[in-house]
């Protein structure tokens, strides 16, 4: 018995009922590829923002992931004592995804992302005074503020596919996780950097400072975003031009182009 198998051949070119030509798969895909990098200032102004503020928010992260528990040490906690820090930063940034979706939804992205790098900074002041009052209490009590933190923080790998089109939402995820490589250098090496400049005594207060610097950091920046469904829908920004049958209404300072095709 034999089997032939058939395959259909798929033409580089698509006929539309209009008879016009359509772009291929293969032409639709590198198009996607190269659209890219076809951005508008105002996009790329976003995804640079958001990305400074990612690594705003992993800075921190790192920073107490990586300094709670020398830090619980420091002020005279026992080693049984060291890892509860993290532990109580991870309750943080889990308990904070209940009241996630309810705070976007009241204030929106720009200040639901503000009201979290606010909370890091509380949580900054609370380990900066248990640090200066020797307080193991408060050095652990400071890891739940900024877990929150970073359990804000971390929708705005989402919040960037808002910014974008559709084709280029890949792009746009991958380009903000970026910011977590710098955070990975830039979180441990300001705690180098700052670890003793208060004296012995308060040996980490700088880290818990950094923790304050880079949430509020962090927060000044992602009001500066742009997000779409925030912005006023009003019509006085559009332009409207007709050629050859097809008219073309775009958007000042925006991604979207709508073509409205008429026969006249």
């Amino acid at each position: 018995m034999e089997i032939e198998t058939c395959v259909d051949e798929v033409p580089d070119e698509e006929t539309s009922l209009s008879g016009k030509h359509t772009k291929s798969s293969r032409e639709q895909k590198s198009f996607c590829l190269c659209s890219c990098y076809n951005l508008s200032q105002r996009v790329w102004a976003n995804l640079i923002l958001l990305v400074l503020c990612y690594t705003c928010v992993f800075a921190s992260t790192t920073l107490m992931i990586g300094g709670a528990a020398l830090a619980t040490l420091s002020v005279g906690g026992d080693s049984s004592n060291a890892p509860v820090a993290q532990g109580v930063f991870f309750v943080g940034a889990a308990a904070v995804s209940i009241f996630t979706a309810p705070l976007f939804g009241r204030l929106g992205r720009r200040f639901g992302f503000a009201v979290g790098s606010c909370i890091g900074i509380v949580g900054g002041c609370i380990g900066m005074g248990g640090i200066f009052a020797s307080s193991t209490a408060l050095v652990i009590l400071s890891a739940f503020p900024t877990g929150m933190a970073t359990g804000v923080g971390l929708h705005l790998r989402f919040a960037a596919m808002e910014v974008v089109r559709e084709e280029v939402k890949p792009f746009a995820m991958t380009l903000v996780l970026s910011g977590g490589c710098i955070a990975a250098f830039l979180g441990p090496e300001s705690q180098l950097a700052t670890t003793g400049i208060f004296g012995e005594n308060l040996e980490y207060f700088g880290l818990f400072m950094m923790i304050v610097i880079f949430n509020a950091v962090g927060a000044i920046l992602v009001l500066f975003v742009k997000f779409p469904a925030e912005e006023d829908d009003s019509t006085e920004d559009l332009e409207t031009v007709e050629e050859d049958g097809v008219m073309r209404v775009d958007v000042k300072d925006r991604e979207e182009k709508i073509e409205i095709v008429y026969t006249p």
